[in-house]
């Protein structure tokens, strides 16, 4: 405020300011029993859609807050967007009632006034340079039209990396493992349907899903059979090696198998997943996955985006028929839910149970292998590598990063 607007304070303390006008401000942590206790003249809710009790905040408030204000970016379709009367939603507010160029806002049928806010409320930003840089960053469009222009709407059958997949980029005819390379499987487990991805990493640094094993009602022993098989057939010896070196690194033509945290649950015999597979002397990795269904599908996203030396970080090579099914999917056949009354719930890729499962498989290795993804430049890629860089290029290399 400007200095003659500002009110005097005569005491404060780490929460609260009191003022000559006998006016206090206090900040108060979130919480329903907190807001409860409080009769303010006014009560002003910032980052209300990110509240983990929001809803419980707001109702506490509204008998004892004479005047009520929740303001927040988009969160999804949580307590703030069912604000919106029905036919009325926060992705139509271009047809709420203009109060200014980039402000609309309306009363819905509780009393509440909604009001939305647009970045072209600036005067600066109505220009399609301003725009197109405002969309710098953003490798999913879906992430840009929620977080920018507040449209949650989830278009029927639209692909989960239709955007950034390239079949010219991304598809090679064939790839020829590395048998001193580290192998990395990842597993989906299911009677209804089991999957297998085959990955590893090229000499530069790419990350290649090779070979792929998709199956619909077969018992999980079968499966690992067929596994074993493969990694036979790529590696050119049977499959030994698994798991990490001594100093935490893979050990030369290591075997790595990744899977679902849910394959430790127990089947009504008594057994899980990962019993079976200990069984035939596989390993599993697993990482937690609750509430994070939305970054494990974006890890492969950054994936398929040019790296610094302008090469992909992710290919998908044809060396078995069932390899068609994975370029399918990331042509769009992996998509997002279909909506209900014209919202979906949930930002999530369909449960088809097909390419839901193939696509799984390949989400749990790369959501730990992911980090440890490197991009070569030229020079790097020519160099005496054992002598002159870190980590280098080639098996040994890999097996020593």
């Amino acid at each position: 405020l400007p200095a003659i607007l500002q009110p005097q304070v005569v005491s404060e303390n780490t929460t609260a300011e009191t003022y000559k006008n006998g006016s206090t401000l206090e900040a108060i942590p979130e919480g329903s029993d907190i807001v409860r206790g409080k009769v303010p003249s006014s009560m002003f809710m910032d980052e209300i859609a990110f509240h983990e009790t929001a809803e419980e905040n707001w109702n506490a408030a509204v008998p004892s807050a004479d005047r009520l204000w929740g303001v927040s970016t988009p969160n999804g379709h949580e307590f703030l967007y069912r604000q919106a009367d029905v036919g009325r939603a926060w992705d139509d507010w271009r047809k709420w009632p203009e109060i200014v160029p980039g402000v609309h806002s309306y009363c819905n049928a509780r009393g509440v006034q909604l009001v939305f806010v647009h970045y072209t409320a600036d005067e600066a930003n109505r220009t399609p340079e301003a725009q197109a840089s405002r969309r710098e960053g953003y490798s999913d469009i879906r992430h840009y039209m929620r977080e920018q222009e507040g449209d949650f709407t989830l278009h029927e059958g639209l692909g989960v990396y239709a955007n950034e997949f390239d079949r010219v980029k991304h598809v090679i005819e064939r790839y020829e493992p590395d048998p001193a390379s580290p192998l990395y499987l990842g597993w989906d487990f299911g009677y209804q349907g089991q999957a297998v991805s085959f990955m590893q990493h090229n000499h530069i640094g790419q990350l290649v899903w090779f070979d792929q094993i998709i199956l619909k009602a077969i018992p999980l022993q079968r499966v690992v059979q067929m596994a074993k098989a493969r990694i036979t057939k790529w590696q050119g010896r049977p499959a030994t090696g698994f798991g990490p070196d001594g100093m935490g690194g893979f050990m030369p033509g290591a075997v790595q198998h990744f899977g679902d945290p849910a394959a430790r649950a127990h089947n009504t015999q008594g057994e899980s997943d990962v019993m079976v597979l200990s069984q035939h002397g596989i390993r599993l990795v697993v990482k937690t996955t609750t509430g994070r269904k939305t970054d494990i599908v974006d890890n492969i996203r950054q994936l398929l985006l040019p790296r610094t030396d302008g090469k992909p970080g992710m290919l998908i090579a044809k060396n078995s028929p069932e390899m068609d099914h994975v370029i399918a999917g990331f042509s769009g056949a992996y998509h997002y839910d279909e909506p209900a009354q014209g919202k979906a719930s949930k930002e999530v890729p369909a449960k088809d149970g097909w390419y839901d499962h193939i696509f799984d498989s390949g989400q749990y290795p790369i959501d730990i292998i992911a980090p440890i993804k490197y991009g070569f430049s030229q020079d790097e890629q020519d160099a005496d590598w054992w002598m002159e860089k870190e980590p280098g290029i080639g098996s040994d290399a890999w097996a020593n990063a």
